[in-house]
Order: structure tokens, then C-alpha cells, then sequence
């Protein structure tokens, strides 16, 4: 791998860290076209969903008296199922037919955040099979979910902790399920597990830094830049890529080779 690659790897795990921190928006969802740029689209989804089990692991461990375990047992059935669905079409998907998938994956997570995070619904306890569903299956597909069931979760009328424990579970369980699919699948492999190791490490880091200059970012604003940069990501998956042979020059014609002896 080039160490510019690599490099670019890490600095983006440390700013998806930050950015997670200082303006609360999904870090998965901003590291992954930087992933799918270094490894491609499969290996991105694949590094983002281990990656991120770490971090699922470490918050839970952080909050785990607070868990509310019937939202838990209404939820968990219908992730698990939702998260085998997408992590196997992950495995089988072509990689041409990824790209414009995440890109508008992307573009439906931006109109999320500009538009849909201000909608007012009630959320019941019957709603989060569902949501788990959903949630697993986009997870399984993309790597992160974005904001799907983090509203339901705090309309619900969890208190910050307990927000807190209960979503970090139903994330791990997630991610736990599609390591598992993606390894069955071939999708995952030890190389793999080594890049979402040193991503997690970044991202852990990146969320400390945030956490100490918290008070001098203008959110508001750095939410919107980023929301800018994800639709410029998403327009480029959008066009057309050029293939590993438009570079190369025509070969040349036996008139244009000279005379043959």
C-alpha cells in the first residue's frame, strides 16, 4: 500500500473523530468516501463496520447500566435480521454497482440532516422492530447507518445515558453480525482487520482532541462545510469513472510501425 494512502487513511480517521465530537454528526458516514477512495468500495464498508465495533464496545462498557432492555429486545430481532440481508448483498454486490449506490446513500444523508432531523413524530416501542430492521440493513450495505434510529431512540424519551447504552448495543450487535457475514463471505480478511484496527485507534483519538476544543468550534457552520463536502463526494461517484485503460495511449497501427524487413 502507499504510504500516502495510508497516511491519508489515518488523518481521515482522526478528522472523522473529531468531526463526530465538535459538530455530532456520524463520523462512519464521513470516513467512508475516503475509505472507498484507498481500498475500494467493498473493503470500505467492510473496514468502516469493524472499525467502528470498537468504538461500539468501548461506549457500551462506558454506559452499560443504563440500558433500556425492553427497547432493546424490540429492537434487536428485526437488526439482526436487516444486518444479515445487507452484509450479504455487500458480498455478492459488483464493485462498479457500489459506487453510485453509496453515492446516493449520501445524498439521501445530507437531505437528512438539512431537512428530515427537523421532523416531530412520536416514537412507540412497536416502532423499533422496524427501525432495527432498517437500521441493520443499511448498516450491513454502507458500513454506517447514519441517523436512523438515533432520533426514534431519543423520541422515545430515553434520557442521555440511557440513549447512550441502548444505541451503542444495538450497534454492536449490528457490526458483531456483519464481521461475522462479511468473514463467511469473503469480504473480510485478516489484511482487512489490521486497517479497521488502526482506523478505530484514529477515530478514538480524533474524538479526544474534539472533546478539548469543543468550545471554540462554531457548529452550526462546520456542519454545513461538511455537509457541502459530502455532496461534492457523492456528485463525484455519481460521474463517470475512467477505466485503467483510457490512460493508456492507442497502440500504434502496422502502417504507422515503418516498413517490415
Amino acid at each position: 500500500m502507499d504510504p500516502w494512502v495510508t497516511a491519508a487513511v489515518l488523518a481521515s480517521s482522526l478528522f472523522a473523530g473529531y468531526i463526530t465530537t465538535v459538530a455530532g454528526l456520524g463520523g462512519g458516514i464521513l470516513l467512508l468516501p475516503v475509505l472507498i477512495w484507498a481500498l475500494g468500495p467493498v473493503a470500505a464498508v467492510v473496514v468502516l463496520s469493524t472499525s467502528m465495533m470498537w468504538g461500539n464496545i468501548v461506549r457500551f462498557a462506558m454506559f452499560h447500566a443504563f440500558t433500556d432492555w425492553e427497547v432493546i429486545r424490540q429492537i434487536l430481532p428485526g437488526a439482526a435480521i436487516g444486518s444479515v440481508i445487507g452484509a450479504s448483498l455487500l458480498n455478492i454486490a459488483p464493485e462498479e454497482w457500489l459506487r453510485p449506490v453509496i453515492a446516493i446513500y449520501l445524498l439521501a444523508f445530507v437531505a437528512y440532516e438539512l431537512w428530515g432531523s427537523q421532523a416531530e413524530f412520536e416514537t412507540r416501542l412497536q416502532h423499533f422492530p422496524l427501525v432495527g430492521f432498517i437500521t441493520g440493513l443499511l448498516s450491513g450495505m454502507f458500513g454506517a447507518a447514519g441517523p436512523i434510529s438515533a432520533p426514534f431512540l431519543a423520541n422515545y424519551g430515553l434520557t442521555k445515558e440511557r440513549f447512550l447504552a441502548t444505541n451503542m448495543l444495538a450497534a454492536l450487535v449490528i457490526n458483531g453480525i456483519k464481521a461475522l457475514v462479511y468473514t463467511h463471505g469473503g469480504s473480510l480478511t485478516p489484511e482487512l482487520w489490521g486497517w479497521s484496527g488502526a482506523a478505530a485507534v484514529m477515530v478514538s483519538l480524533g474524538i479526544w482532541i474534539g472533546r478539548s476544543t469543543l468550545a471554540t468550534i462554531d457548529e452550526a457552520r462546520f456542519r454545513r462545510a461538511l455537509l457541502v463536502m459530502l455532496t461534492v463526494v457523492a456528485v463525484n461517484f455519481l460521474l463517470p469513472q475512467p477505466s485503467s485503460t483510457d490512460a493508456q495511449p492507442p497502440a500504434a497501427s502496422p502502417s504507422a510501425a515503418g516498413p517490415t524487413p
